[in-house]
């Protein structure tokens, strides 16, 4: 089969022995396209009528290739960047405008570089999202050092961040972007600056974390082994505009994620599978823009 040509059916998603409340999703997004003004005075069509609902728990890696309207799509998941058509919701509540900034608390942002604040400490840098959200009083300082615990950081609450590597810095963004306890942490290739190894140990880490907290992540990366590793959920975006070409499960079973993963049958089929789409996406992007189509 050509994926260039036919979209996939979007398969069901419950991961197996997930116990999953099917009552309704947290976050939904119901047609959502995003529009930017071109350079040549016109308009580009980043993002194109995606629908999609994340439920409690559920970890959800997108994937696609380079300008696909990934980072948009999440950006628009947090209220970073409102949608020009299509509709929202949070916890039931629609939202026709994209998620409005008095809902900002409920998300968490970790980006691929850390943006750590480089005159506070990894503790006051923890302290910040407590303080913007007005959540910085008593037991504050208890969560700081839970969520520094977490990532294995609680030793370091005193130093600078550039008294630390670059996994470590990321380790404190992602406890600075959970620390006021967030409904849903979006995650914009949080591994991406990262070298290999340091990318692979960090990758087991956030694995660890999700199952630890349960929360729901979604995360955009470019790398199809963290999303078989992470993912409950997988999607891949076509090139611009971004569209949902491919949406399945993640039936590789909870057990086998591991570092023996590689080795797994069913994973090394789905890396295949993935990687057939996210190149025949990719090759779609460059012959549309070769010819002045869509993928422009």
């Amino acid at each position: 089969m050509n994926w260039c040509d036919h979209k996939l059916s979007r398969l069901p998603f419950e991961p197996p022995g997930s116990g999953m409340d099917r009552s309704g999703p947290i976050l939904t997004l119901d047609k959502v396209s995003k529009y930017y003004e071109a350079q040549n005075g016109g308009e580009l069509l980043a993002v194109k009528e995606v629908s999609l609902g994340v439920r409690d728990r559920e970890f959800i890696c997108i994937l696609g290739p380079t300008a696909s309207g990934k980072s948009t799509l999440l950006k628009m998941m947090g209220g970073i960047e409102k949608p020009t058509l299509g509709t929202m919701s949070l916890r039931g509540e629609i939202f026709e405008d994209g998620i409005p900034a008095n809902k900002l608390r409920n998300f968490g942002f970790v980006f691929q570089q850390d943006n750590l604040l480089p005159w506070r400490t990894v503790v006051k840098n923890l302290r910040l999202p407590l303080e913007v959200f007005h959540s910085a009083g008593h037991g504050s300082a208890d969560r700081i050092a839970e969520m520094l615990t977490l990532v294995g950081l609680q030793d370091y609450g005193d130093v600078y961040p550039h008294e630390l590597s670059g996994g470590m810095r990321q380790r404190v963004s992602l406890a600075r972007a959970m620390v006021h306890d967030p409904d849903i942490l979006l995650m914009d290739q949080p591994l991406g600056a990262l070298d290999a190894i340091t990318r692979r140990m960090l990758s087991h880490e956030l694995l660890r974390i999700s199952r630890a907290t349960r929360k729901v992540m979604v995360m955009v990366t470019n790398n199809i082994d963290e999303a078989l590793l992470l993912g409950d959920r997988i999607l891949v975006l076509t090139a611009l505009p971004g569209e949902i070409a491919f949406e399945a499960a993640n039936d590789i079973p909870a057990e086998a994620r591991n570092e023996a993963i590689i080795e797994n049958a069913r994973y090394k089929a789905l890396r295949a599978l993935l990687d057939d789409i996210v190149h025949a996406q990719s090759e779609a992007g460059r012959t549309a823009g070769r010819t002045g189509g869509d993928g422009e």
